[in-house]
Protein backbone atom coordinates (compact mmCIF):
# COMPACT_ATOMS: atom_id res chain seq x y z
CA UNK A 1 0.00 0.00 0.00
CA UNK A 2 1.75 3.74 -1.07
CA UNK A 3 -0.90 5.63 1.57
CA UNK A 4 -3.01 4.77 3.92
CA UNK A 5 -5.85 7.42 5.63
CA UNK A 6 -3.48 7.86 8.64
CA UNK A 7 -0.37 9.00 6.75
CA UNK A 8 -2.53 11.37 4.68
CA UNK A 9 -3.83 13.06 7.97
CA UNK A 10 -0.56 13.06 9.56
CA UNK A 11 1.12 14.32 6.41
CA UNK A 12 -1.52 17.44 6.39
CA UNK A 13 -1.58 17.68 10.29
CA UNK A 14 -5.80 16.99 10.18
CA UNK A 15 -7.49 16.10 13.35
CA UNK A 16 -10.67 15.93 12.38
CA UNK A 17 -12.62 13.04 10.66
CA UNK A 18 -14.74 15.21 8.21
CA UNK A 19 -13.36 14.29 5.36
CA UNK A 20 -12.58 10.73 6.15
CA UNK A 21 -15.40 9.07 3.84
CA UNK A 22 -14.15 10.86 1.19
CA UNK A 23 -10.68 10.72 1.48
CA UNK A 24 -11.48 6.43 2.13
CA UNK A 25 -12.56 6.76 -1.71
CA UNK A 26 -10.03 8.88 -2.91
CA UNK A 27 -6.60 7.01 -1.41
CA UNK A 28 -7.60 3.84 -2.83
CA UNK A 29 -7.85 5.80 -6.55
CA UNK A 30 -4.39 7.21 -5.37
CA UNK A 31 -2.88 4.04 -4.65
CA UNK A 32 -4.06 2.09 -7.73
CA UNK A 33 -3.08 5.11 -10.35
CA UNK A 34 0.46 5.07 -8.90
CA UNK A 35 1.00 1.74 -8.95
CA UNK A 36 -0.42 1.72 -12.58
CA UNK A 37 1.74 4.35 -14.19
CA UNK A 38 4.52 2.69 -12.50
CA UNK A 39 4.07 -0.80 -13.11
CA UNK A 40 4.85 -1.63 -9.84
CA UNK A 41 4.06 -2.24 -6.52
CA UNK A 42 7.45 -0.41 -4.27
CA UNK A 43 7.22 -2.78 -1.47
CA UNK A 44 5.41 -5.70 -1.77
CA UNK A 45 8.42 -8.01 -3.38
CA UNK A 46 11.02 -6.53 -1.00
CA UNK A 47 10.99 -9.80 1.40
CA UNK A 48 9.01 -12.61 -1.02
CA UNK A 49 10.02 -13.67 -4.10
CA UNK A 50 8.26 -12.18 -7.59
CA UNK A 51 8.31 -14.51 -10.67
CA UNK A 52 8.37 -12.79 -14.19
CA UNK A 53 9.04 -14.25 -17.33
CA UNK A 54 11.30 -12.68 -20.02
CA UNK A 55 12.73 -13.25 -23.69
CA UNK A 56 15.99 -15.81 -22.91
CA UNK A 57 17.92 -14.34 -25.90
CA UNK A 58 17.63 -10.70 -24.69
CA UNK A 59 21.31 -8.98 -23.66
CA UNK A 60 19.88 -7.61 -20.36
CA UNK A 61 16.74 -8.17 -18.35
CA UNK A 62 14.90 -4.66 -16.24
CA UNK A 63 12.45 -6.52 -13.39
CA UNK A 64 9.53 -4.38 -12.76
CA UNK A 65 10.43 -4.76 -8.82
CA UNK A 66 13.97 -2.59 -8.29
CA UNK A 67 15.92 -2.39 -6.81
CA UNK A 68 16.48 -5.62 -6.95
CA UNK A 69 17.54 -7.03 -3.72
CA UNK A 70 18.22 -10.98 -4.35
CA UNK A 71 17.93 -13.43 -6.89
CA UNK A 72 16.60 -16.74 -6.13
CA UNK A 73 17.05 -18.19 -9.82
CA UNK A 74 16.62 -17.93 -13.44
CA UNK A 75 16.01 -20.64 -15.75
CA UNK A 76 14.86 -21.29 -19.36
CA UNK A 77 12.44 -23.70 -21.13
CA UNK A 78 14.11 -24.39 -24.28
CA UNK A 79 10.98 -25.94 -26.31
CA UNK A 80 8.83 -22.87 -24.19
CA UNK A 81 6.83 -26.10 -23.05
CA UNK A 82 6.00 -23.92 -19.61
CA UNK A 83 8.42 -26.48 -17.95
CA UNK A 84 11.64 -24.10 -16.78
CA UNK A 85 14.42 -26.85 -16.37
CA UNK A 86 17.79 -25.44 -17.17
CA UNK A 87 19.19 -23.15 -14.56
CA UNK A 88 20.96 -20.27 -15.58
CA UNK A 89 24.23 -19.74 -12.80
CA UNK A 90 25.34 -16.13 -11.40
CA UNK A 91 28.91 -15.23 -12.99
CA UNK A 92 28.92 -17.94 -15.70
CA UNK A 93 25.45 -16.60 -17.45
CA UNK A 94 24.25 -13.69 -15.77
CA UNK A 95 25.14 -10.99 -13.56
CA UNK A 96 23.56 -8.00 -11.39
CA UNK A 97 24.09 -4.49 -12.65
CA UNK A 98 23.24 -2.70 -9.23
CA UNK A 99 23.72 0.58 -10.63
CA UNK A 100 21.17 -0.09 -13.54
CA UNK A 101 18.90 -2.35 -11.70
CA UNK A 102 19.23 -5.13 -14.56
CA UNK A 103 20.23 -8.43 -14.68
CA UNK A 104 23.13 -8.93 -17.54
CA UNK A 105 23.73 -11.48 -19.52
CA UNK A 106 27.27 -12.76 -19.65
CA UNK A 107 27.75 -13.86 -23.07
CA UNK A 108 25.19 -10.86 -24.58
CA UNK A 109 22.01 -13.55 -24.44
CA UNK A 110 21.02 -15.37 -21.37
CA UNK A 111 20.82 -18.57 -23.95
CA UNK A 112 20.47 -18.74 -28.04
CA UNK A 113 16.57 -19.82 -27.58
CA UNK A 114 15.21 -20.91 -31.03
CA UNK A 115 11.96 -19.99 -29.32
CA UNK A 116 12.25 -17.05 -27.21
CA UNK A 117 9.09 -15.71 -26.17
CA UNK A 118 8.63 -15.83 -22.56
CA UNK A 119 11.36 -18.72 -22.25
CA UNK A 120 13.41 -17.24 -19.32
CA UNK A 121 12.06 -17.42 -16.12
CA UNK A 122 12.88 -15.11 -13.38
CA UNK A 123 12.27 -15.30 -9.89
CA UNK A 124 13.67 -12.60 -7.67
CA UNK A 125 13.08 -10.15 -4.19
CA UNK A 126 12.97 -6.69 -5.48
CA UNK A 127 11.53 -3.00 -4.39
CA UNK A 128 11.98 -1.44 -0.88
CA UNK A 129 11.76 -2.12 2.66
CA UNK A 130 10.10 1.05 3.23
CA UNK A 131 8.17 3.28 0.51
CA UNK A 132 10.52 6.34 -0.54
CA UNK A 133 9.30 9.88 0.87
CA UNK A 134 8.79 11.16 -2.05
CA UNK A 135 6.35 8.23 -3.38
CA UNK A 136 4.42 9.44 -0.51
CA UNK A 137 4.30 13.08 -1.08
CA UNK A 138 3.46 12.27 -4.44
CA UNK A 139 0.72 10.00 -3.68
CA UNK A 140 -0.71 12.93 -0.84
CA UNK A 141 -0.47 15.83 -3.79
CA UNK A 142 -2.36 13.58 -5.87
CA UNK A 143 -4.75 12.95 -3.38
CA UNK A 144 -5.48 16.61 -2.84
CA UNK A 145 -5.31 16.70 -6.31
CA UNK A 146 -8.39 14.49 -6.81
CA UNK A 147 -10.34 16.24 -3.39
CA UNK A 148 -10.10 19.43 -5.21
CA UNK A 149 -11.35 18.06 -8.29
CA UNK A 150 -8.53 19.66 -10.12
CA UNK A 151 -8.98 17.48 -12.73
CA UNK A 152 -12.30 19.24 -13.93
CA UNK A 153 -12.46 21.75 -16.60
CA UNK A 154 -13.92 24.90 -15.24
CA UNK A 155 -15.94 26.73 -17.18
CA UNK A 156 -17.58 30.32 -17.30
CA UNK A 157 -21.42 30.99 -16.50
CA UNK A 158 -21.41 32.56 -19.62
CA UNK A 159 -19.63 29.59 -21.27
CA UNK A 160 -16.82 32.24 -23.26
CA UNK A 161 -13.99 30.16 -21.45
CA UNK A 162 -12.94 26.88 -20.12
CA UNK A 163 -10.09 26.76 -17.91
CA UNK A 164 -8.16 23.12 -16.86
CA UNK A 165 -8.40 21.48 -20.16
CA UNK A 166 -7.89 17.66 -20.17
CA UNK A 167 -5.05 17.12 -22.75
CA UNK A 168 -6.51 13.23 -23.36
CA UNK A 169 -3.46 10.93 -23.07
CA UNK A 170 -3.12 8.46 -20.11
CA UNK A 171 -1.31 10.97 -17.79
CA UNK A 172 -3.86 13.91 -18.54
CA UNK A 173 -5.36 12.92 -14.63
CA UNK A 174 -2.05 13.81 -13.07
CA UNK A 175 -0.44 16.73 -11.75
CA UNK A 176 2.77 17.62 -13.89
CA UNK A 177 4.93 17.45 -10.61
CA UNK A 178 3.78 14.21 -9.31
CA UNK A 179 4.27 13.06 -12.60
CA UNK A 180 8.15 14.10 -12.08
CA UNK A 181 8.41 12.33 -9.06
CA UNK A 182 7.35 9.17 -10.65
CA UNK A 183 9.10 9.02 -13.59
CA UNK A 184 11.63 7.89 -11.43
CA UNK A 185 9.97 5.25 -10.32
CA UNK A 186 8.81 3.73 -13.16
CA UNK A 187 9.23 0.07 -14.52
CA UNK A 188 10.51 -0.59 -17.98
CA UNK A 189 7.62 -2.02 -20.15
CA UNK A 190 8.83 -4.98 -22.35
Amino acid sequence: MILTLKEYKDYKNIASTNQDTELLKVIPAVNQTITSYCNRTFVDYYASDKTEYFDATLEDYFPKEFPIVSVTSIKYSSNNDGVYDTDLNQYTDWVIDDEYSRIVAVNNYFVSSPVPFNSGQLIYKGGYEHLPEDITLAAVHLAEYYLEEGYTPRKSLAGASVDNVIIPDKTARMPAHVRRILEHYRACEL
